[in-house]
């Protein structure tokens, strides 16, 4: 195992259990140890420890027992926080490439990396938001988010078709399974906690006296993570728009895990059967997971 694999050798399976509802203490120690080597590593340097005392003044201040005014100005920290991570402008974080290729003819080079930066904001969540709806059989929330996700992908598959930004293109290309455990495990639990585990449940918290209210937030979920794909062009974000749709309504019926499912399901069915990331885009707005 390289050097630059071994935090990941920790956190990846931490995640896992997390997820799972298996062995927390440990799960959480694992985590802890992660970072340490994150450090040693120097993916993770000095400079992010004050990003990291942040994240966890905000995740106390935002507990029940604090007034309103600090649960407030400890998510509002937290928000901001989020944003610096996920467009890697924190300081301190030097993410591993792990993914780097033109996976079909006329798309874009595809990069994936271990981004540390953005799991910190899903793990963040998975310790300090007690908003994250969780189904009381994972198994069967599993199974009912590929079910969502199937669908899901017909139709966002299906569209992307019909306006050209794809074709079929099945494949298996050289380090496709490091980039199909990335994508589920960082970018798909990342983007699901965040905007259906936080957002989406959050605003139907917020609207939960109106009758639509849960359609409001998940709608507003939906718009959101569309905004955030903004560049990758517009009709790229008004499938993002459709897509996540889809995994609003898997997480209302089946919880993170289910949501998780869904997003995993698309972009595996994407990626290996249909040109990846896309035809006829801008070749630099796709080139990069983050």
């Amino acid at each position: 195992m390289s050097f630059v694999a071994l935090p990941w050798s920790m956190l990846l399976p931490a995640l896992v259990m997390l997820l799972l509802g298996r062995l927390q203490k440990v799960a959480w120690a694992l985590v802890v140890a992660g970072c340490a080597l994150a450090l040693v590593a120097e993916q993770l340097r000095p400079e992010a420890l004050p990003v990291l005392a942040a994240l966890g003044l905000a995740g106390v201040a935002i507990q029940p027992p604090r007034s309103f005014a600090l649960r407030i100005m400890g998510h509002l920290v937290f928000v901001l926080l989020a944003l610096a991570l996920r467009a890697h402008v924190a300081p301190g974080f030097n993410n591993p490439l792990v993914f780097d290729a033109q996976v079909s003819s006329g798309a874009s080079v595809h990069r994936a990396y271990l981004n540390l930066d953005k799991l910190l904001v899903g793990l963040w969540l998975m310790a300090a938001w007690p908003g994250i709806d969780w189904a009381a059989n994972r198994v069967e929330a599993l199974r009912m988010g590929t079910m969502v996700g199937l669908v899901t992908a017909a139709i966002c598959i299906g569209i992307s078709w019909e306006i050209g930004l794809i074709a079929w293109d099945p494949k298996y290309p050289p380090g496709a399974a490091i980039w199909a455990i990335n994508m589920v495990l960082l970018v798909c639990f990342c983007e699901e906690v965040v905007f259906r585990g936080y957002i989406q449940s959050g605003l139907t918290h917020v609207f939960r006296r109106h009758a639509q209210g849960a359609n409001v937030a998940l709608l507003v979920s939906a718009v959101v993570f569309g905004l955030a794909h903004l560049d990758g062009g517009w009709r790229y974000a008004l499938l993002c728009v459709v897509a996540a749709s889809g995994y609003g309504i898997a997480y209302r019926r089946g919880g993170l895990l289910a949501s998780i499912a869904a997003h995993a399901t698309l972009n595996l069915l994407h990626f290996f059967l249909f040109t990846y990331p896309a035809l006829d885009l801008d070749r630099h707005a796709l080139a990069t997971s983050s």
